[in-house]
């Protein structure tokens, strides 16, 4: 009822905020420790976001036993295969490995 919405939307933001800058962070930190030998432009920003729409459809779609048991599994060995790829190849196919997966 009497309740005023400032205090929770504020509250939202100021989570956002954090959230952002620990996104940016994280990302400028892997950029740095992982990803330093040449990569295309905004590739590291497309295996973060391609992470986060992993983590988005595990939230949304994941619900049964049997794919709760097997989706980790696909989706971790897809995202190994992937770094293996970047780490022992060539420059050029790095986004045809990032769509392949």
């Amino acid at each position: 009822g009497g309740r005023r919405m400032w205090p929770l939307f504020r509250s939202h933001m100021l989570f956002l905020l954090i959230q952002s800058f620990a996104y940016l962070s994280c990302n400028l930190a892997w950029r740095f420790l992982v990803y330093r030998k040449s990569s295309p432009e905004g590739f590291e920003e497309n295996i973060f976001s391609l992470c986060s729409l992993v983590e988005l459809f595990n939230l949304i779609f994941v619900r049964s036993v049997q794919s709760a048991s097997l989706y980790p599994k696909v989706v971790t060995a897809s995202l190994v295969y992937l770094h293996f790829y970047i780490f022992c190849s060539l420059y050029p196919f790095h986004n045809l490995a990032f769509i392949a997966c």
